[in-house]
């Protein structure tokens, strides 16, 4: 089956969050191959990216997967024809968190971007948690320094109704989702409501949100998603058009 896909909401590596990663393998193989990317991390430094790592191999081998976490951090690891090649192999590809604004300079126009556009087409399940799903989407959004600053004070606590945050801008995603921008952590104070009266989303354009330990998973290529986990999924045509899926339901997107 092609076009298998995963939009995580955060707090992949969560123990709450280890069954679904469980129903990710259910599609696949014994013993499925995965390759890890923490390139969205990049900026984070090599101890952040080797969290990631540490908590990806420890967290999908318990699942009886074979774990290859690829240190793509940079134009020239991208490039590496190794990675490369584990990607285009892997029967899932799972794309860590971060930023999407990081990972596409990244990527853009490598060996290890053509292996992953390849797996997929083949039928690979990939995976996105957090920016890795941002980046599914036909734009995805820049986390500028000034949002996370101002999102920083409000992430533990909520965000007051007054706040109001600038709107951020936008870069080319990898088009999978046909006029859709995916919102992570969306039960999280980071997204303001009131950046969708804003010129940001287009006519026609729709916002999955995804609550945090909650998936949005492909299951055929008519459009027909189902959500997994805890949370819910949002999505909003407009601020007041919206509706709202918990586990076990069934979209069209």
């Amino acid at each position: 089956m092609r076009n298998k896909l995963a939009l995580i909401g955060g707090e992949e590596f969560s123990e709450d969050f280890q069954h679904v990663h469980a129903s990710f393998a259910a599609f696949l193989r014994k013993k499925p191959r995965v390759a890890f990317l923490p390139t969205a991390a990049a900026n984070d430094g090599s101890e952040t990216v080797e969290h990631w790592c540490t908590l990806a191999r420890e967290k999908l081998s318990a699942l009886g997967a074979n774990v290859d976490t690829l240190r793509v951090i940079d134009r020239e690891s991208a490039n590496d024809p190794h990675y490369a090649q584990q990607v285009a192999d892997a029967d899932w590809v799972y794309l860590g968190g971060g930023y999407a604004h990081v990972a596409f300079p990244i990527l853009h126009g490598t060996k290890v971007m053509q292996a992953l556009l390849s797996a997929k087409e083949r039928g690979a399940l990939i995976s996105g948690a957090s920016a890795g799903a941002m980046m599914m989407g036909t734009q995805a959004i820049v986390i500028t320094p000034e949002l996370l600053e101002d999102v920083g004070k409000y992430w533990e606590t909520g965000a007051p109704p007054e706040w109001d945050p600038p709107v951020p801008p936008l870069i080319q995603g990898l088009g999978w989702l046909d006029s859709k921008i995916v919102a992570p952590h969306f039960d999280r104070p980071w997204f303001s409501r009131r950046w969708l009266d804003s010129d940001i989303f287009q006519t026609g354009s729709t916002l999955i949100g995804i609550d945090e330990y909650t998936a949005l998973v492909a299951l055929d290529m008519d459009g027909t998603w189902e959500v997994h986990g805890r949370g819910f999924v949002t999505l909003h045509r407009t601020r007041e058009d919206f509706t709202r899926h918990g586990a076990g339901e069934r979209v069209v997107l």
